[in-house]
């Protein structure tokens, strides 16, 4: 809520890669209009972490994602606002034999097809490190950045996939989690160090971790096809 700083003013120049829109624009953009002078412009960025510092260079706030066990963007040029540590689970279709189990080994997926993302980008820089604190390679045989999409192939059996928990359909796959493993990716806001800005940015950049801190916002479970914006 506000605080004892004047209402900021100007514009704030916000990207997001698309399934943090999806999760957290609804109640950030509500925080926002709680200052009428600050004008807000949003634009969703399909980003790999290495993107990050150049994409701020465009942008006052950024909002970005990342394997929990990478590195973090900090820098001495980046300031690092944390808004949500996402975990990641495994998506099955229904009736996968592996569905009657609550939690999964990684090695009864081993001989599994997999869907993942392009590489770089954190969904599979998890499976990954998975494979290299494991010993388990996944054998990717698809590569599709939209979780829409993922989700259909995993739902008609092309395949099974590592998908944010939080954004993720349940009502047409099965949702399980890795056993004995932190997998996750957390989900930061990136701003220019704090010579830099735009007038509000920083003082706000706070609201920005409140809004994630609720419970994320869920669209109702569609009908038919279409159901969300990208992954």
């Amino acid at each position: 809520m506000p605080n004892a700083c004047a209402p900021s003013r100007g514009r704030v120049r916000l990207a997001l890669f698309p399934s943090a829109a999806l999760l957290l624009l609804p109640g950030l953009l509500g925080r926002f209009a709680e200052w009428p002078d600050l004008e807000v412009e949003v634009r969703d960025v399909d980003m790999t972490p290495a993107e990050v510092p150049e994409l701020v260079a465009d942008f006052d706030v950024v909002v970005a994602h990342r394997d929990e066990h990478a590195a973090p963007f900090g820098s001495d040029r980046l300031d690092v606002v944390p808004l949500l540590r996402e975990p990641l689970d495994v998506a099955l279709p229904p009736g996968h034999p592996l569905g009657m189990r609550d939690r999964l080994e990684l090695s009864d997926l081993a001989e599994q097809d997999w869907i993942s993302v392009d590489v770089g980008f954190p969904v599979d820089d998890v499976l990954r490190s998975l494979a290299v604190r494991t010993g388990v390679r996944p054998r990717v045989v698809h590569r599709i950045n939209d979780f829409r999409i993922t989700e259909a192939l995993v739902r008609a059996g092309h395949g099974i996939a590592l998908l944010p928990r939080h954004t993720l359909d349940t009502s047409h796959v099965l949702r399980r989690e890795l056993a004995g493993l932190r997998v996750a990716r957390r989900i930061e806001a990136v701003l220019r160090s704090r010579t830099g800005g735009a007038p509000g940015t920083r003082r706000r950049a706070p609201e920005s971790r409140r809004a994630a801190g609720r419970e994320p916002h869920r669209p109702p479970r569609p009908r038919g096809p279409g159901r969300r914006p990208a992954g």
